[in-house]
């Protein structure tokens, strides 16, 4: 097989990822890397339709496959990194986090999910800090705002988690998370026509989610 072929396959490959055929992109590129093993882009999208399957053990293990063959890869470094907080071992995935970082610092991605896995780790100050220069670097970025909002709820600040729920929700009307826990943040600070208006919205939305079916007490 040549180098056009192999490259066609693999942009066949991506496109199926992309459209979330995530079970034929693990068997296409399964049957390529037992013919191509120096090709470390098999790696990254084998280990990363795992992880949409929820196969994280079984993704880092090809993650860091991947990892042995190009090592300034910081995109197999942050999906490594996304599959390591998946199975609780934050400060393994923080290593390789600012690992990605020291490669590129300008993406907001890496900056996001440090901010994950240091809330993880009750290290609310880190997990702020990270999570605002994910935000200086991309605006329009809802899960961001949402996980920050989800922090200053756990440390008791309601008023400060409702002004980045609001701003998650600026970016995404759709955000039922959000709406939920806007509508947790004000059962906290006493607000209760503000909760439950939050929540039924939320339920608008997403009319089985089970958390603003339990915080509504259906």
């Amino acid at each position: 097989m040549n180098d056009n072929t192999i490259n066609e396959k693999i942009i066949n490959i991506i496109n199926l990822f992309n459209k979330g055929d995530f079970n034929s992109v693990i068997k296409l590129t399964k049957n390529l890397i037992k013919r191509y093993k120096e090709i470390p882009v098999l790696y990254n999208l084998y280990g990363a339709s795992l992880a949409r399957n929820e196969q994280h053990e079984h993704a880092i293990e090809f993650y860091k496959k991947g990892i042995k063959l190009e090592s300034q890869n910081e995109e197999i470094y942050r999906n490594l990194s996304k599959s390591l907080i998946a199975v609780k071992k934050f400060d393994d995935a923080i290593n390789y986090l600012e690992t990605a970082i020291s490669i590129n610092s300008a993406n907001p991605d890496a900056y996001f999910n440090l901010g994950l896995a240091f809330r993880e780790k009750k290290l609310v100050e880190d997990s702020i800090k990270n999570f605002n220069t994910a935000l200086g670097l991309q605006k329009n970025f809802p899960e961001c705002n949402y996980n920050l909002g989800n922090v200053y709820l756990n440390i008791g600040d309601s008023k400060k988690a409702i002004t980045y729920y609001n701003q998650a929700l600026s970016l995404n009307k759709f955000y039922f998370k959000a709406l939920n826990n806007k509508g947790v943040a004000y059962i906290k600070i006493h607000n209760f026509d503000e909760a439950i208006k939050h929540l039924n919205q939320a339920l608008t939305i997403k009319s089985d989610y089970p958390e603003a079916l339990s915080n509504l007490g259906i």
